[in-house]
């Protein structure tokens, strides 16, 4: 009966003591920086790799320059891990019902948007896959 008294409070400070692994909150600070776009998966005449630049504007918004390789930017909402933009991007574009999803720790992001080419008067649906660069080092470095 001793011994019980004894173990069962050093057991419960054992178990007390234990650590819960920390959660990182991810911001749009964390999507700033060089990305690889990619839409050869897209049908249509938009498609391709190229470079574009991810900065941040506020806690809740961020532009992507060169968005659909036209060296215009296009401005979007972030909430969580989701994205939603659209507007004018130049005067030959048009960006509607553009969402996303921002995956894989903040190193990837697949969004979709409709395209309207204001000259033609014709639209198009793209899909497209942003990497950031830091997963090519991450491979690199695992090897």
């Amino acid at each position: 009966m001793i011994l019980s008294a004894v173990f069962l409070p050093v057991s419960f400070v054992a178990v007390s003591c234990s650590e819960d692994a920390p959660n990182y909150a991810y911001s749009t600070k964390d999507l700033e920086g060089k990305w690889t776009w990619n839409t050869d998966q897209s049908t249509g005449e938009f498609s391709g790799t190229f470079d574009v630049k991810i900065s941040k504007i506020s806690d809740t918004k961020i532009t992507i320059s060169n968005f659909h390789n036209q060296s215009a930017s296009m401005e979007a909402e972030v909430s969580g891990t989701t994205l939603t933009f659209g507007g004018g991007l130049n005067s030959q574009f048009e960006v509607k019902n553009g969402t996303g999803t921002i995956s894989n720790g903040y190193q990837t992001i697949k969004i979709k948007y409709e395209i309207l080419d204001k000259d033609e008067e014709e639209s198009e649906t793209v899909e497209a896959s942003l990497s950031s660069g830091v997963i090519s080092k991450k491979s690199v470095a695992g090897n």
